[in-house]
């Protein structure tokens, strides 16, 4: 009989990992919700319709591929401890990796926007003209997919041609 009092205290045991993927999965469901909204407002609303919202709203987008894939593959991947979903990891890191640099990549070009908005504005309607954008933003999509996956193609030659080779082992003497 429980005599310190009429609650009963009730303990549940969580692993640190599967905190960690808890609060991943919140924050990263947090931010595919925000980014959702902003991809969303940015293509309705009237006054984002310029170079400036069109890139952020393809920033946006890459956010939310980035929040989007940590939320459904990575947070799950942890809390249970998936070893399937562990070996097939770096493909989703390849996706990762290109959503991240979607962001990067139109994260420059934004402020190269606003610095060209300032400091040249009598050049900014040339250099940031609708098509000028849409191919500045296909630009950055296709060079996003194509850096990681060559480096990630050249990764798997050389784990290949060296998996094998007894020059890699380190020696204990």
């Amino acid at each position: 009989m429980n005599t310190t009092g009429s609650i009963a205290s009730v303990v549940i045991a969580i692993h640190d990992f599967q905190l960690a993927a808890i609060i991943i999965f919140l924050v990263s469901s947090i931010g595919t919700i925000c980014n959702l909204l902003v991809a969303f407002f940015t293509s309705r609303l009237p006054s984002l319709s310029n170079p400036f919202g069109r890139l952020s709203a393809s920033q946006s987008t890459g956010e939310m591929i980035l929040c989007i894939t940590f939320a459904l593959y990575y947070s799950p991947m942890v809390y249970f401890d998936i070893s399937s979903m562990k070996r097939n990891a770096h493909h989703v890191g390849l996706l990762l990796l290109i959503s991240y640099n979607i962001c990067i990549i139109s994260h420059l070009v934004i402020a190269l926007n606003r610095m060209c908005a300032i400091c040249f504005p009598l050049s900014y309607e040339k250099a940031f003209s609708h098509r000028n954008t849409s191919i500045m933003i296909a630009v950055i999509w296709i060079v996003s997919f194509v850096l990681p996956i060559c480096l990630h193609g050249m990764g798997e030659i050389f784990q290949h041609r060296y998996r094998d080779k007894k020059d890699y082992e380190y020696s204990t003497e």
